[in-house]
């Protein structure tokens, strides 16, 4: 799929594609440099959010809680930001954490660790690593189950939340019931394919990464520790079941992939999901990218599963966000992932006064009836216009739009959407006008 439009119309504007900074540029520097360009926004409203503090090995580390309710004993996310180790803080996550505490509905407290290259490597990990420790010790005191404990983490905060659960394994520490990793950082030698073929171009560059890596580490054979580069782990039995988000021009993307791959191969639960036109870190741009709520909300979903001991929690919620899914991934061609969405004997039918009739079966059945379409309409986009549930149905209001003699058409549809268990196993269209569909596969074709 090609790039977003917007984040190519983002990527175009100048300064905002990130190579090595100049020598004699700071960590400090770079913190007030990145502060300055925060866009204003107005955060999304939660029940409750509280700073406070708790112990690490070298001083107390800020921490601040997300509450979504006002219930007891809520399952508790702790959250490692993004950043290359050397910017960020509990501000320039705020709005994530908020997405990611609504979508869940548990407790999200957010870490703000120490720096790099003022502290390096392991420091910054034992701070977080502390900081669990101290959060699930604590965690009745400010309303959440020490039992039910997720970690979670972006770019640079993934790849801690990754060794978070090594040290957890290894020192006997709080029993991690899942690590969510959107766009994590995972290997240190930069050498990976999409490394290569998306290391300029696409906002984070290579050379950037290095750049930080090298002012995380002390020495360079620490690059090849796999608290530093998880990817170079022999062994991850054991570990936490992860949720793993990647993005289709993120340099980053590969090294994710691969350790998911590791983790089946050790027999730890994963769920890999790649998103089509994004960039690195598309879940934290919400005033760019819808897909950033998106990314969160289908993450969010394999959280509430991991601690709440079902999805159930929100199952009409669950299925029109896994509806919309559907959509989204066919319409930008990823019919791999659809497939992961369906039953073995989905079904897709077509109205007999249609132009692409016919009853489409199997995992297969929405890519053969795209192809279909697409030889008889030129579809740009679709736009929802509401979801209504029933039972284990949603039906979903859509305009589809197509090109006709060079303009655009709007197509009125509703579709139900069946589902058995939390998988689609049945599509039924209904078309408000049946003869404009046929006019408009004749214009197409003529």
């Amino acid at each position: 799929m090609a790039l977003d439009p917007k984040f190519q119309a983002m990527l175009a504007i100048p300064g905002m594609q990130l190579g090595a900074p100049p020598p004699g540029v700071t960590g400090a520097m770079m913190r007030e440099a990145t502060k300055a360009l925060r866009p204003p926004i107005t955060p999304p409203a939660i029940h409750t959010t509280r700073d406070f503090t708790v112990a690490g090995p070298a001083g107390d580390i800020p921490v601040r809680l997300y509450a979504p309710s006002a219930q007891q004993a809520l399952p508790l996310i702790v959250y490692f930001h993004g950043g290359g180790f050397v910017v960020g803080d509990l501000e320039s996550h705020d709005v994530p954490c908020r997405m990611l505490a609504l979508e869940t509905g548990c407790a999200v407290v957010a870490v703000d660790y120490r720096l790099s290259p003022e502290t390096r490597f392991p420091g910054p990990l034992e701070d977080c690593y502390a900081a669990l420790v101290a959060l699930v010790a604590r965690a009745r005191e400010f309303g959440c189950d020490p039992a039910r404990v997720a970690v979670a983490g972006d770019s640079a905060g993934a790849n801690l939340a990754t060794a978070v659960c090594l040290l957890a394994r290894a020192r006997r520490g709080p029993t991690i019931l899942h690590q969510a990793l959107f766009c994590p950082c995972l290997d240190a030698r930069c050498d990976s394919a999409s490394m290569h073929e998306l290391g300029e171009g696409y906002m984070l560059s290579r050379g950037l990464m290095q750049w930080f890596w090298d002012a995380y580490v002390t020495q360079p054979a620490e690059l090849t520790n796999p608290l530093v580069s998880p990817v170079l782990e022999t062994n991850l039995a054991g570990l936490p079941p992860a949720s793993i988000t990647t993005a289709e021009y993120d340099p980053l993307r590969d090294e994710a992939e691969q350790y998911a791959d590791q983790l089946r191969a050790s027999g730890v639960p994963v769920i890999v999901r790649r998103y089509n036109g994004m960039i690195h870190d598309f879940v934290t741009m919400s005033p760019v990218t819808e897909i950033a709520q998106i990314g969160i909300a289908d993450v969010a979903r394999d959280l509430r599963a991991a601690l709440c001991g079902s999805a159930a929690s929100h199952p009409a919620g669950d299925r029109v966000a896994t509806a919309q899914r559907l959509y989204q991934l066919a319409l930008t061609g990823d019919f791999k992932a659809v497939e992961g969405m369906v039953t073995d004997d989905f079904v897709v039918h077509e109205a007999s006064t249609l132009p692409f009739a016919g009853t489409y079966r199997g995992k297969g059945a929405l890519q053969e009836l795209f192809v279909k379409v697409g030889g008889m309409l030129k579809l740009k986009d679709l736009k929802f216009r509401g979801f209504l549930t029933d039972g284990h149905d949603v039906a979903v209001m859509i305009d589809l739009i197509a090109d006709r003699n060079g303009a655009d058409e709007h197509i009125s549809i509703v579709e139900i959407v069946r589902f058995r268990g939390d998988q689609i196993c049945e599509l039924k269209p209904f078309y408000f006008d049946s003869a404009q569909v046929n006019a408009a596969a004749q214009a197409s074709i003529g």
